[in-house]
């Protein structure tokens, strides 16, 4: 039981997180002006990737 439900867990956070993303990415494109839109979608990007490689790096090294 506990398995089904931390599953049903997992797929709400990355709904959530889907969403964050796609705000976010809205929000740069209104807040930001439309020649620096590409610059700042890349550094969030490069933010997203690292943060991404940071947390398996520690789970990896965590589970072992």
């Amino acid at each position: 039981m506990v398995t089904g439900l931390a599953g049903i867990v997992l797929l709400l956070v990355l709904f959530a997180t889907m969403q964050l993303y796609l705000a976010v990415q809205e929000a740069v494109r209104y807040w930001v002006a439309d020649q620096y839109v590409p610059p700042v979608n890349g550094a969030f990007y490069l933010v997203v990737i690292a943060g991404g490689v940071y947390l398996v790096m520690r789970l990896l090294r965590k589970g072992s």
